[in-house]
């Protein structure tokens, strides 16, 4: 609002200055979206960045366990697990997204364990990123497959997300 400028001012000065704010009003907007659209960009890029260093430590995971299963809080596969299906001998050919993980346990002791390991804080804080618990699996068979689970946490927001690698336990460690 120009209305200060009346009255004071010859009109060509008043319509000049009018101008001139619509026309730095106009830059400062497309100033505001030229930096909002980087910022849009640069996140992108930082996404992609994630998911490129994400997908390399699965990689990596995989190579040393027979199986890397990634859990919701809840405890549930995010994904489906074709590799925890053939770990287990199960014939569905995959282990289903959603399915709980505890579900896979041979006793409640065993599903006790790994809920209290994952809520505890060698998991969850930053010092211990990640820690191994030895428990008794069930196969698709209703034996036991004894397993080294090695768990991490990942928290975005106040979302907690657990990654879970599984190595058959060996009678020679």
């Amino acid at each position: 609002n120009m209305d200060f400028l009346d009255g004071h001012w010859p009109p060509i000065y008043t319509s000049c200055m009018v101008i001139l704010s619509q026309t730095w009003a106009g830059r400062q907007k497309e100033s505001y979206k030229r930096e909002t659209w980087q910022l849009i960009s640069n996140l992108k890029a930082q996404e992609v960045e994630l998911q490129r260093r994400q997908h390399t430590a699965m990689t990596m995971l995989s190579t040393f366990c027979d199986c890397v299963c990634p859990l919701g809080p809840d405890f549930c596969l995010l994904e489906p697990s074709p590799r925890l299906a053939s770990f287990l001998l199960y014939d569905s050919g995959s282990a289903p997204a959603g399915r709980c993980f505890l579900d896979f346990m041979m006793s409640a002791d065993d599903q006790q364990h790994l809920t209290k390991f994952l809520g505890s804080s060698s998991c969850l804080d930053d010092q211990h990123v990640a820690g191994s618990l030895t428990v008794d699996l069930r196969d698709g068979r209703g034996g036991c497959v004894r397993a080294h689970l090695y768990a991490a946490s990942v928290r975005t927001g106040d979302r907690t997300q657990y990654m879970l690698g599984i190595v058959e336990f060996s009678e020679q460690e």
